[in-house]
């Protein structure tokens, strides 16, 4: 099974969105309303990500939102969760929940 192996700020630049994202429709809903809590109150729970193929960079599992949410308003870099391998949404979103 997978596990979290670090909690760092990772450089939007080096993430993708990965394939198996929660929210393939309607991504883009409301993230003018998640940029501005988090401009105001700053992110909380970290997205969650594994290191991709292409060296330097990261898959985003989890978070599509938050990273796009990030981008709009500027941010260069954003909390991630990096596990040690890929795997299902279920999976990982079981793991944050037991954080």
């Amino acid at each position: 099974m997978a596990k979290i192996v670090e909690v760092k700020e990772i450089p939007l630049n080096s993430l993708e969105v990965g394939k198996g994202q929660l929210r393939p429709r309607e991504v883009g809903k409301d993230i003018d309303e998640l940029a501005d809590s988090i401009r105001k109150i700053c992110q909380f729970e970290p997205i969650v990500v594994y290191e991709s193929s292409k060296p330097g960079k990261y898959e985003i599992l989890i978070g599509q939102r938050l990273f796009l949410a990030c981008k709009e308003i500027g941010e260069e870099t954003i909390l991630a969760a990096i596990i040690d391998e890929p795997m299902d949404d279920i999976t990982a979103l079981d793991i944050i929940k037991s954080r």
